[in-house]
């Protein structure tokens, strides 16, 4: 299914956290690919690249094991912010 550009332009995103729900609103801005490679310095273009086409691949298992106590990040930023 092929999208319009007007369809596209009033197509939003809602997202609500998992902190504080908070709604929050984005829309829908289509990029050529090209664009991030002229808009973002070459080491950050570099390093998303790597992230969308690689990404990272810790052993989060393992972490847990040698590190019991290791938080999720949510459990970090609850702790951290004071959020129940």
């Amino acid at each position: 299914m092929r999208v319009t550009r007007e369809q596209r332009s009033a197509q939003t995103v809602t997202h609500t956290n998992h902190i504080g729900e908070m709604p929050a609103q984005a829309a829908v801005a289509p990029l050529p690919g090209f664009a991030p490679r002229l808009m973002l310095p070459k080491d950050m273009y570099l390093m998303l690249r790597w992230f969308a086409e690689v990404g990272y691949k810790g052993d989060i298992a393992a972490v847990r094991r040698e590190h019991p106590g290791a938080l999720t990040f949510e459990a970090w930023l609850r702790q951290s912010v004071g959020v129940k």
